[in-house]
């Protein structure tokens, strides 16, 4: 399986992504990699996002999911990579999620 890394400058952090191969396949290579503790379960979600105990975003993207969930996705990512940075959900903070969410959007959709 091959990760695709893209970096995220402003915040300086990385995010992986995976597509084309099944859930359990990814967990099973993220809990060796990264060391993290995820169970398969059986779900049919067409996308999943985790976050490493080191902070390490990874994306799971299913071969059949739709744009919509890949947003979905990007909301987990940029909720969790602000959230590292000390910025919470909030009036004041919508317009940093609503560009980071974009971002990660275009960097994943191109």
């Amino acid at each position: 399986m091959k990760l695709k890394e893209y970096i995220i400058p402003v915040w300086d952090h990385r995010v992986y992504v995976a597509r084309n191969c099944s859930r359990e396949t990814f967990i099973n290579f993220i809990n060796k990699e990264f060391h993290a503790n995820y169970s398969v379960s059986k779900t049919t979600a067409t996308a999943s996002t985790f976050t490493s105990r080191d902070g390490v975003i990874l994306i799971w993207l299913s071969k059949k999911c739709p744009l919509a969930d890949i947003a979905h996705e990007c909301f987990h990512a940029a909720y969790s990579i602000l959230s590292m940075k000390g910025i919470t959900l909030d009036t004041s903070s919508e317009e940093s999620f609503a560009y980071l969410i974009g971002y990660l959007f275009n960097l994943i959709t191109k």
